[in-house]
């Protein structure tokens, strides 16, 4: 998708993190942008400061795991901008925790957040991409937010995983359905970012009742720890999601690259088994 200045992005879960930093990307290349997030107070926030950066945007508040107001969504930005060209799966939550300990309200609550919210953009804006590329000749994308989580093998994350795998495997799915029709697909696997998701799971866990503030920091240390020293940027990591739509690539992997040895040796773990069944005859 070559053209972006003056098309129209909406990205999910845009109120922090990477969703606000692709809002920025994404409207630094003269995009008309639509904020959809769970936050009005930073809806509110970012609405300011991009109107006082002349951008031209929409903010509107949105549980992406209710498929009502996704669509409801996807009729607003099409009422008020003429159609739509970017769709942002973005938003996501996570716990911590092993998968017998974690409560199944948490597992709903991961799985539909991460797993239901893309489901939900896909039926609700693909349609609406194609038609908008019918009447106006210029191609679409869909970027949906997966993670290295997705790729690796990824203790104490359970719910979290299996979303983010199941959104690789949706996204490589939905590239094969659209491919020739003008609609390009990308899935970004981040490895580490500096995001508030750490804090985001610390909170969930304490005002669910599941731990005590200090349980709950116990088990996000390390996590908080890696982001500060490790994790990418988030401004960085939009930057390469608007590279990655523009030249039509799938996979984007923001600091993900050095775990792909990782996901090397998953690989020939299943291509080792493989072998032996095939010796067995």
């Amino acid at each position: 998708m070559t053209e972006l200045a003056g098309g129209v992005c909406v990205v999910t879960g845009a109120g922090a993190g990477l969703g606000r930093a692709l809002v920025d990307a994404f409207a630094a290349e003269d995009m008309r942008v639509v904020l959809a997030d769970v936050d009005a107070a930073r809806l509110d926030a970012a609405q300011d400061e991009l109107t006082t950066a002349g951008i031209e945007c929409m903010t509107r508040v949105v549980d992406v795991r209710s498929a009502a107001e996704v669509d409801a969504l996807a009729d607003a930005t099409v009422e008020r901008f003429g159609g739509v060209n970017v769709i942002c799966n973005n938003a996501g939550v996570s716990v911590m925790g092993k998968q017998w300990e974690i409560s199944l309200d948490d597992w709903r609550w991961v799985l539909d957040v991460c797993l239901d919210g893309v489901v939900n953009g896909i039926r609700s804006f693909v349609p609406r991409i194609l038609a908008t590329r019918e009447t106006t000749g210029r191609d679409g994308h869909v970027v949906n937010t997966a993670s290295m989580g997705g790729l690796l093998s990824s203790g104490y994350l359970g719910p979290y995983a299996a979303a983010k795998h199941a959104v690789v495997g949706l996204s490589k799915g939905l590239r094969v359905e659209l491919r020739g029709r003008g609609v390009g697909v990308s899935v970004v696997c981040p490895g580490l970012m500096r995001t508030e998701i750490a804090e985001g799971m610390r909170d969930h866990m304490v005002e669910s009742g599941a731990r005590t503030g200090a349980e709950a920091d116990a088990l996000v240390v390390n996590l908080r720890a890696g982001m500060a020293e490790h994790g990418m940027d988030a401004s960085a990591a939009a930057e390469m999601v608007v590279r990655g739509v523009r030249d039509d690539r799938f996979w984007v992997l923001p600091n993900g690259a050095s775990h792909l040895e990782s996901v090397r040796a998953d690989l020939d773990e299943l291509f080792a088994a493989g072998d032996a069944e095939g010796a067995r005859g």
